[in-house]
């Protein structure tokens, strides 16, 4: 999920190092644990703001995560969702 996310922010001329806010919706809180340790894997220190929010379904009855974040690019803030 991370490395869709870093995909899109490289399609996007930025990059993880670039994110300033992270919003991620889980169906299941009991994988909070687990999207903390892949946070501290993917994203350098300090490390950006994040939100952890538990959702009863998302757009597919499948998904389980969906990830929003916010980066700079040249300056600007750029709005980028992973599902």
């Amino acid at each position: 999920m991370f490395h869709n996310l870093d995909k899109v922010l490289k399609a996007g001329e930025a990059s993880l190092d670039s994110v300033i806010k992270v919003t991620i919706y889980l169906t299941d809180m009991s994988y909070f644990p687990r999207i903390v340790d892949l946070r501290k894997q993917y994203f350098p220190v300090p490390y950006p703001a994040d939100t952890i929010v538990e959702v009863n379904a998302l757009a597919s009855p499948e998904m389980m995560i969906e990830i929003e974040a916010m980066a700079l690019v040249n300056g600007e803030k750029v709005d980028i969702k992973q599902d």
